[in-house]
């Protein structure tokens, strides 16, 4: 038996266009599905990366600026807190408008009990200060929470600061530096006296500082001083964000640095994993399809040309089990076996067809009598009631004739004069039993009697115009003709049946319109199914049976049966 070389020394002509064929699908698959998808699926997930940190750094910019107003809705009440008391103290008045003279004294005592008795209602306050700057001195008041800190040196702090105060100190807030923190500065100036609060940046940012935030470092800053902007390594990583927020009520800034919350991070770098693993997919695509190519895509070309072979009924040749891996040598040993048992098999399974078939078909040809042959008994036992002798034994010499064809057509065909006279001992039959005979007349040419024909071809016509049209007529006329029609080189015997009935039904037209074998039975004209039925097994489709109402009344069939001369 000789054996198919290895598929590496394998090159033909056909399997070129074959292989041609299978790459250029394996590689359409990659470039218009894989390369498109991966593709796809970085977009996707740089998109999401970015708008995830891009909304997570946006909401925490909406935070800082919520809580930025907070800070200057509270500074707004402060400053409101410290213009009322310099205009409403008439300590602070007598002072600033050198109405106390020689109780100037007297006057810095009862300011200080006045903003001693009011530093309290406003709990952000550290510290609230008079000072006069001709006479250069300064009553200051620590809040309680600052009493122990001790005031001195935050005296020391204002009295230089407001011995030569900048433009801008008289505006709005402003950043300084007292004990080696942070305070807010607002000054109200009348005449050559200022009226002062210090307000710690702490409290401002406390709640800031709290939010759940990893690595995060809050900062209030004068206005310019830090700008947000994210680094390269950032912008790649998408872990850090920076953020700044200008107060509207002094020259100051809230600047935030802090790192994405995990829950949100978690995402990125999943999307990250994914694009890199899409990338490396990208990478390896010529690898993989030099792979497929080699391990996959030429095995299964020697695999079609092998089942090419079997489907051109030629089992000479088997796979060779060198397939380039594991899995296809032990597709290639099984190929082989599958060839061997198919060889075995197919002479039995045909065999068993045959016989299989021939039992069907003998089935089929009797499956007619059963119905004829009680009604025929039936006739016999009324006559011999009626004591008709002649008729009854015409009819029980009919009736033996008539079934003594029907018992010994077992084969497939029969001639064309052996119907005939099975169909005139039929009508001899019926004739008897009808009160209104019915009428046949056959245009037959000697020439075509011997012609095979499946059995029953003529008389399963016959039987049915009898039994469905006989018992609304007065009588019943039947032409049967048959002609010789060359096609091509092929020869076919038509056989044409005419009756004046009342045609066939509608329902029966439809099923043989949409007959597809084998037929289904069903109760009622069981003879003309049965005959689509035999003809499918007789002919394999080849021959046709068509059945019509012509418009001028009654039924047609038109049988065409393929014959040899």
């Amino acid at each position: 038996m000789s054996k198919i070389p290895n598929f590496r020394n394998f090159r033909n002509e056909e399997e070129t266009i074959m292989k041609g064929t299978l790459k250029q699908t394996v590689n359409k698959f990659i470039f218009l599905f894989v390369v498109p998808l991966n593709i796809l699926l970085i977009i996707t997930n740089s998109f999401f990366m970015f708008s995830t940190y891009r909304q997570t750094k946006i909401s925490t910019e909406n935070m800082v600026n919520y809580f930025l107003d907070d800070i200057d809705s509270r500074l707004s009440t402060i400053s409101f807190f410290l213009i009322k008391n310099g205009t409403e103290d008439p300590a602070f008045q007598s002072i600033a408008f050198d109405y106390a003279g020689k109780d100037y004294a007297l006057e810095k005592i009862h300011l200080y009990q006045n903003l001693n008795s009011k530093i309290d209602l406003c709990q952000e306050i550290a510290y609230l200060f008079m000072f006069h700057s001709e006479n250069n001195e300064m009553v200051i008041i620590p809040s309680s929470e600052y009493v122990s800190h001790g005031s001195y040196q935050a005296k020391e702090t204002l009295c230089e600061m407001l011995k030569n105060p900048e433009q801008s100190l008289n505006a709005s807030w402003t950043l300084i530096t007292l004990q080696d923190q942070q305070f807010l500065l607002r000054l109200f100036k009348c005449n050559s006296t200022y009226l002062g609060v210090c307000v710690p940046t702490d409290t401002m940012i406390q709640k800031l500082e709290n939010y759940s935030f990893s690595n995060t470092a809050v900062t209030i800053a004068p206005t310019g001083t830090f700008t947000a902007k994210d680094s390269l390594l950032d912008f790649f990583l998408l872990q850090h964000f920076q953020i700044t927020a200008d107060s509207s009520t002094g020259d100051f800034s809230v600047f935030l640095s802090a790192d994405i919350p995990l829950q949100n991070y978690i995402i990125i770098v999943l999307c990250w994993f994914t694009t890199f693993f899409s990338l490396c997919l990208l990478s390896l695509i010529p690898i993989a399809n030099t792979y497929l190519q080699r391990n996959i895509l030429n095995p299964i070309l020697i695999f079609i040309e092998h089942m090419d072979s079997i489907r051109d009924n030629d089992f000479s040749s088997e796979l060779t089990e060198n397939m380039g891996s594991m899995e296809m040598d032990h597709m290639a040993a099984s190929f082989n076996t599958m060839i061997h048992r198919i060889q075995t098999m197919k002479i039995e399974l045909y065999e068993k067809e045959l016989q299989r078939t021939q039992l069907d078909l003998q089935c089929l040809q009797l499956q007619l009598s059963p119905h004829f042959f009680i009604n025929t008994l039936n006739t016999i036992y009324f006559l011999s009631i009626n004591e008709e002798n002649l008729q009854l034994q015409s009819l029980t010499l009919e009736f033996m004739e008539y079934f003594r064809a029907v018992f010994k057509s077992s084969s497939s065909l029969i001639p064309l004069r052996k119907e005939l006279e099975q169909c005139s001992h039929y009508i001899s039959i019926q004739q008897v039993q009808k009160a209104q005979k019915p009428q046949v007349y056959f245009n037959i040419p000697d020439s075509l009697t011997d012609c095979m024909i499946p059995p029953l071809t003529i008389l399963t016509f016959l039987e049915n115009s009898i039994k469905y049209a006989h018992e609304q007529l007065k009588l019943l006329k039947l032409n049967v003709s048959a002609m010789l029609q060359q096609e091509d080189a092929s020869y076919y015997l038509i056989l044409t049946i005419k009756d004046n009935g009342v045609g066939f039904p509608d329902s029966l037209l439809q099923d043989i319109e949409n007959y597809t074998p084998p037929f289904s039975i069903g109760n009622e004209h069981i003879g003309l199914k049965n005959l689509l039925s035999r003809f499918y097994y007789f002919y394999d489709g080849n021959a046709f049976i068509h059945l019509c109402n012509p418009k001028t009344g009654g039924a047609c069939a038109e049988v065409k049966i393929p014959i040899e001369l």
